[in-house]
């Protein structure tokens, strides 16, 4: 029986108690519960707040992020996420500045409760001792001046950067740009910096050539942190092509599937079912070696 016709009927028929449990107003199974339970959970991209205006309540004024509010992310079963939002503009530089300190500043107040992932060893840390980890990640990279403010940002706390948001940058080409090209010899100069210190390359809302010149050149694995698969989206430029996919599988890197409608199928209606062909997409594409994990936003 096919996985989809048994999660189809297993929905439909709950009175027969096939170890189901219900959680959030649905049925899951026990054994996919079990499965959450038992492993290390990261969301590769979430703001933590949908509400801005409540982003900015909480990092300007930490100790208004209550115990209930904490509490929704326990119940979430998330054990780590990747903060990143797009930034950008003249004041970059500045504008990032401030908020990779709010953050830092944010974590430090409720250090009993919420921990910056500066090491993957941190993430095990995290949840060992109940705490929620916090990877403290940008949705652009107009930060980066030049390739020494790659190391100042590293020392503040920031672990993933994506090279460009949808627009152009130095450093290359966003998704929705008219023309197609790649890494900037800037770019490139970048590339190779963050691979020195460290810090992730994320390329998912960049542009086809600037996305493949990040695979060839970074010596680590880049992160497609959240995109789907453009076969699937009818070429909807923000989702990635088979190609990039193939080549992020054979760098070891991970790719993040998120559920923003738009990248997930081309008309509506849109249901989990098409959520999940991305998932059997990417993985008829490489078996082997393409890991597969979930992103909330976009």
């Amino acid at each position: 029986m096919y996985r989809r016709t048994l999660l189809r009927f297993a929905a439909a028929a709950p009175l027969l108690n096939f170890g189901r449990v219900r959680l959030f107003g649905a049925q899951y199974s026990t054994r996919a519960v079990d499965l959450m339970k038992s492993s290390t959970v990261i969301d590769m991209l979430s703001p933590f707040a949908l509400s801005s205006s409540k982003a900015r309540m909480w990092l300007t004024k930490p100790e208004t992020f209550t115990a209930a509010d904490l509490q929704h992310y326990r119940d979430s079963g998330i054990h780590a996420v990747n903060i990143a939002i797009g930034l950008g503009g003249p004041d970059a530089f500045l504008t990032t500045l401030e908020y990779v300190a709010q953050w830092d500043s944010f974590l430090a107040h409720h250090s009993e409760t919420l921990k910056r992932i500066d090491t993957a060893a941190d993430i095990d840390a995290a949840r060992a001792s109940g705490r929620i980890g916090v990877i403290v990640g940008l949705q652009n990279s107009e930060h980066f001046r030049r390739p020494e403010d790659v190391d100042l940002f590293y020392s503040l706390g920031l672990r993933v950067s994506q090279l460009t948001y949808n627009a152009r940058n130095m450093i290359g080409n966003g998704s929705t740009e008219r023309r197609d090209d790649g890494l900037s010899d800037f770019g490139v100069a970048i590339v190779e910096r963050m691979n020195r210190a460290g810090m992730v390359v994320d390329v998912s809302h960049c542009g086809d050539r600037t996305t493949l010149d990040a695979f060839e050149v970074s010596k680590k694995p880049v992160l497609i942190t959240h995109s789907n698969c453009r076969v699937l989206v009818n070429g909807h430029p923000r989702c990635k092509t088979d190609e990039a996919i193939r080549k992020c599988a054979a760098q070891g890197g991970v790719m993040g599937i998120t559920g923003v409608r738009m990248f997930v199928k081309a008309d509506e209606p849109t249901t989990v079912e098409n959520v999940l062909d991305h998932f059997d997409h990417v993985k008829k594409l490489d078996r082997k070696s393409t890991r597969l994990n979930s992103s909330h936003l976009g």
